[in-house]
């Protein structure tokens, strides 16, 4: 039904507009594609490949390419992995090799002229140096709690007490592996409880130097450049795409995408999610901030090896499809360049500086309100407005949710007003306004202790920070900006140019509205495209 509502809004627009095959300056076709060459053309479009052999053969026989036969091409799974391939690309979808997917204090590095796997982290405190690593010998010797003891000390002023320790290995099994490996004893530690005053519960999150990587170095992640690593790095950046292709497989609402709470996971994503991922190091000190990750409850039990099975999980209701996805977060780490690539990508308004560049900044402090700085409100009043709505969010490269037993957004918090204590010091300079990370007297006498995703922002405009990301797609002018610039993308994608001035006046807005009166259907939106006179000609 949702096609024939495309189909006669479309083919009125069309015929009243000329049949621009691309550049009114490139010459072009200006007939149909026979047969052959119109399978070639929806094939790399819709597949991105070109026909095999039996598909021409197929088609030899037949008159046409008709309309059955392209409806058919749409309830291919190729056509479902062509559309997650789409989104993974409008996203930006990769995760860099650089970006950091854990805290730093969980990585285990495999040393080439031992193979011995190390983790410089906070558990080198048993060293007395992050740098020192062990012994490639076996570790034999043990306390009474099962904790390694040292094989050899030596002195170095640059060791912690001037005294650096150095253990064996022990041969673990890694979670990525079905063969054990050699492990240095320290890091290897799979105890339940920590070494201190007050020893804590070693678990996912606990960096304490007598908490190691847990049974099966669950709690560690192999270093960059690990295959097991890029398998981790790749389940992220595959996690968004995958939504979007299960809202396209249900011809449910384009909207969904954004507004769902189901999301998919696989074995290195299980992993991820239900032992790696967490806040940083300091932040997790002191117990006075507690890690909500706002992860699937319930996990699939899929093994670290299960990376080509993908089931669906429900996450609960602060969850905004694509947005609130690791994957995302992590690739987008600010909440500014999460806001950057949502105007860009999904309301095809990107933020541009102005034609001669910024003014010149005025003596003095530079305004920390960039919303009336000088040269830059044009954009910041548009961007810091939606950053509220991931203002619950954690950023800087963490994974995890504010809940309002941590962070209050009606008031200044009064540890990050004073000399915090150091549980929290990290936490106060990564999310509040602080005389750390502030210099602007104003700025202090007015919002500190204040969260940064809440400053400058009036009463009404904060409201986004608890509406959460979905809150971008709830209101009707939103959705028309957002739909709008769905059928824009994909026109041009398939066109391989921009609109005309004619096109963007006329034609778009009428697609827009049958886009709408289809119920957002992006598979239809997509095959009424491809009816086109504009996409037929096009070469």
């Amino acid at each position: 039904m949702r096609t024939w509502i495309f189909a006669a809004v479309l083919a009125v627009t069309a015929t009243a507009a000329p049949g621009h095959a691309a550049s009114p300056l490139v010459c072009a076709p200006d007939a149909p594609p026979d047969k052959f060459r119109l399978l070639r053309q929806l094939t790399l479009d819709l597949y991105g490949r070109i026909p095999t052999i039996e598909e021409y053969q197929a088609l030899a026989d037949r008159p046409d390419l008709d309309a059955a036969a392209i409806d058919a091409m749409f309830t291919t799974d190729e056509f479902f992995v062509g559309a997650r391939d789409y989104f993974r690309h409008l996203i930006w979808g990769g995760l860099p090799d650089d970006l950091s997917i854990v805290g730093n204090q969980r990585v285990v590095t495999r040393q080439a002229t031992t193979n011995l796997y190390f983790a410089g982290n906070l558990r080198a405190t048993f060293r007395g140096r992050a740098d020192v690593s062990c012994l490639d010998q076996a570790q034999t010797e043990f306390d009474a709690a099962g904790r390694p003891l040292p094989i050899s000390t030596f002195a170095d002023a640059s060791c912690a007490g001037g005294t650096c320790r150095q253990e064996g290995y022990v041969m673990v099994t890694p979670y990525w592996a079905t063969a054990p490996v050699k492990v240095c004893a320290f890091d290897a530690q799979a105890l339940a409880t920590g070494t201190g005053t007050t020893p804590p519960t070693c678990g996912p999150y606990t960096i304490n130097a007598g908490c190691g990587c847990g049974a099966g170095l669950r709690y560690c992640l192999p270093s960059a450049g690990d295959a097991n690593h890029a398998a981790i790095r790749d389940a992220l950046a595959d996690e968004a795409p995958r939504i979007f292709e299960s809202v396209v497989r249900a011809h449910g609402s384009y909207f969904d995408a954004f507004t769902t709470r189901r999301s998919f996971v696989n074995g290195p994503l299980v992993q991820f999610y239900g032992q790696l991922s967490g806040p940083g190091v300091a932040l997790r000190q002191g117990g006075a901030i507690g890690y909500d990750g706002r992860m699937p409850a319930a996990l699939p039990a899929l093994g670290f090896a299960e990376r080509d099975t993908w089931m669906p999980v429900e996450r609960d209701d602060v969850h905004a499809g694509v947005l609130t996805t690791a994957g995302f977060m992590l690739r987008f780490a600010s909440n500014r360049a999460r806001v950057n690539r949502w105007y860009t990508a999904f309301r095809c308004e990107p933020f541009l500086p102005p034609a001669g560049g910024l003014p010149p900044e005025p003596p003095g402090l530079p305004d920390p309100n960039l919303r009336t700085r000088n040269g830059c409100g044009g954009c910041h009043d548009t961007i810091e407005r939606a950053a509220a709505h991931w203002g619950r969010w954690r950023n800087t490269s963490q994974v995890g949710y504010l809940s309002p037993a941590d962070v209050d957004f009606t008031a200044a918090r009064a540890e990050c007003t004073t000399a915090t204590p150091a549980g929290s010091r990290a936490f106060c300079g990564a999310y509040f306004i602080t005389d750390r990370n502030s210099t602007h007297p104003d700025e202090l006498a007015t919002w500190k202790g204040w969260p940064q995703a809440r400053a400058y922002l009036s009463d009404a405009e904060a409201m986004a920070i608890d509406r959460g990301p979905a809150g971008l797609v709830d209101e009707p002018a939103e959705q028309a900006k957002v739909g709008e610039c769905a059928v824009r993308t994909l026109a041009q994608t398939l066109l391989g140019r921009e609109l005309t001035a004619d096109e963007t006046l006329t034609w778009l807005p009428q697609a827009t509205a049958a886009f709408a009166a289809g119920g957002y259907d992006w598979s239809a939106l997509y095959r009424a495209l491809i009816d086109l006179p504009q996409y037929r000609v096009t070469r």
